[in-house]
């Protein structure tokens, strides 16, 4: 039986599933957030080229499932994030914030949630700072703080460093 979907929230038109293609896509998941984990042993283990290396391919892999479940966008972003933490280690600020602002501008079919959001403002930030964009790290990091609701040390003490 195929079990309308939609695609891109409730006011799209739904796109019809099989349940073999939900119970595909479900299994595609459940793949990538196995690559996802792998990648969080990389880098709590410190071998950040390691988990940087594991995100990527985790994010292309991603790119070829369809993001008709919440689950497909969600794993997307925090894997995203998990990718942006790992070029802030190694100092690519510029690319730090070019893949943050891809993070925010993309939004998926599912809005980020306001902790991942601010965790993603809050390192490009970082990337500002790393690269002496003062204005635009305070900015960023007053975004994220409004995001965060002001219950984010990190923000608050970064926020504090900067003004």
């Amino acid at each position: 039986d195929a079990l309308p979907i939609f695609a891109n929230g409730p006011k799209s038109a739904p796109v019809e599933l099989t349940n073999q293609q939900l119970s595909d896509i479900t299994q595609a998941v459940n793949m990538a957030n196995a690559m996802k984990q792998k990648g969080n042993g990389f880098l709590a283990a410190g071998k950040v080229e390691e988990a940087m290396s594991c995100y990527q391919d985790t994010l292309d892999f991603l790119s070829n499932i369809p993001a008709v479940l919440p689950d497909v966008s969600k794993t997307r972003q925090v894997v995203g994030a998990n990718l942006l933490h790992c070029v802030l280690k190694k100092n690519l600020f510029v690319e730090g914030q070019l893949l943050a602002s891809d993070l925010l501008e993309e939004g998926g079919d599912e809005p980020m949630p306001d902790e991942l959001k601010a965790k993603v403002i809050f390192r490009r930030a970082m990337c500002s700072v790393g690269l002496g964009q003062v204005d635009a790290a305070v900015a960023d990091l007053e975004a994220a703080n409004v995001v965060a609701k002001g219950l984010n040390a990190d923000i608050t003490r970064e926020l504090a460093k900067l003004k």
